[in-house]
């Protein structure tokens, strides 16, 4: 785990995260501002329009990054959680040009802010640097990764490859039974197949 900043929400931002939760608000942009005593501030909020996320998405946070100041997204999605909340995604902006100091500073808020805003209602957190990754193309390419099976083991691999040329060997072969079979010949087909594999 990361050491934290101590940077935390403003009283004004404070409030406002509780009120965004009532599903008028899609877009939610954090900043740290640059006083005596950084703070996170409300730089931006937008409402939901009249489509669904993904056709909010595009207009709004695509728009929302600047190429070179890092920023927190929180962006509401449609579905709800067992509760009646809606569910959010935190985008966390951090371009490489960006100055090494405020990428450290905005890693080591995230979990403070997360916890201040309610770490319950994040479906997704997604992290993203280069101005594509933000689109919605971008974000839709981080779901299907996330949602892809991990990689194999070799042994994992070696069994996966032993499945598939069981199969290839059955070839057509093999039947699958999905019901009562009455067919004298299929019947004979199976017996013939477990006569088969008993002898290797």
């Amino acid at each position: 785990m990361t050491n934290q900043s101590g940077i935390v929400c403003d009283a004004e931002l404070e409030a406002f995260l509780v009120t965004c939760r009532e599903g008028n608000v899609r877009l939610v942009k954090v900043s740290i501002n640059s006083e005596a005593m950084p703070q996170l501030g409300l730089d931006k909020a937008m409402e939901a329009g009249a489509g669904s996320w993904e056709e909010d998405w595009e207009g709004m946070v695509t728009s929302s990054v600047e190429a070179d100041t890092p920023c927190f997204i929180l962006f509401r999605l449609d579905e709800k959680d067992s509760g009646g909340c809606y569910l959010w995604t935190l985008l966390s902006w951090s371009p490489d040009t960006s100055h090494t100091r405020y990428k450290m500073l905005y890693a080591s808020t995230k979990a403070t802010f997360k916890k201040q805003f309610g770490a319950g209602q994040i479906k997704d957190e997604y992290y993203a640097n280069l101005k594509e990754e933000v689109t919605l193309a971008g974000y839709k390419k981080h779901l299907s990764v996330e949602a892809a099976p991990g990689p194999l083991t070799r042994a994992e691999e070696e069994l996966q490859g032993a499945a598939a040329r069981a199969l290839e060997s059955a070839g057509a072969g093999a039947l699958v039974v999905g019901g009562p079979v009455d067919d004298a010949a299929a019947v004979g087909r199976v017996g013939a197949l477990a006569a088969g594999a008993s002898r290797r």
